[in-house]
């Protein structure tokens, strides 16, 4: 979080991707990818990613919040 709050977007979402890989159950890194994809202008990927962690925790703030985002 701190590489995209940088502007470092790509740093973000190499962080994300890893994060995401090591603990596929952490909602926070989910939403985090999202969201920097979408910084990155990749929408199709951003909303994938949407999609995927709004399965996996459809009633999380996070997530809910990501809704409105995009």
């Amino acid at each position: 979080e701190i590489a995209a709050r940088a502007g470092d977007h790509e740093a973000a979402a190499d962080f994300f991707a890893t994060a995401t890989r090591l603990d596929e159950s952490h909602v926070l890194s989910w939403v985090g990818l999202a969201r920097t994809h979408h910084a990155l202008g990749e929408v199709e990927e951003a909303v994938r990613v949407r999609t995927r962690v709004e399965q996996m925790a459809p009633e999380h703030p996070a997530v809910l919040q990501l809704a409105r985002v995009f």
